[in-house]
């Protein structure tokens, strides 16, 4: 319940408020456990959607801090992580689109799986860059 809130709390005008909501944000994904991970998902998923700019970067922020909070628990939510950062790739701002790039860098970050690992850099260059798509194919 509070969760949307604190996401829409970022495109306020006030600084304020936003460096408040930053705070409150950090404090609750320090602590968050696996089981919060699994709650707190499909609010991210959908706030990535968001019009506002603001809640679309931290919204993918987040998404890629989860990558250290609970790897194992997050590489069942792959699938459905991955295409919301490609399209964030597609944003018109270009904070939108860095936080994505580090967000699926990070999510890179703790893929196990040599086989995959090795291919992992060719992957999310291919997904940030359509000119590098060819390369990965």
């Amino acid at each position: 319940v509070l969760f949307p809130i604190l996401l829409k709390s970022f495109n306020d005008s006030s600084v304020k408020i936003r460096s408040a909501t930053t705070s409150c944000t950090r404090a609750i994904m320090g602590k968050l456990s696996i089981h919060g991970v699994k709650l707190v998902m499909p609010t991210l998923l959908s706030s990535v959607s968001d019009p506002a700019w603001r809640t679309k970067e931290v919204s993918i922020q987040m998404l890629g801090s989860m990558a250290y909070c609970a790897p194992k628990q997050l590489a069942s939510c792959l699938p459905m992580i991955v295409p919301k950062l490609t399209e964030a790739f597609a944003d018109t701002h270009p904070k939108v689109k860095e936080a994505a790039k580090s967000a699926l860098a990070d999510l890179g970050s703790v893929i196990k799986n040599p086989e995959v690992a090795g291919l992992a850099p060719i992957l999310m260059a291919a997904l940030s860059d359509t000119k590098k798509t060819k390369e990965a194919l």
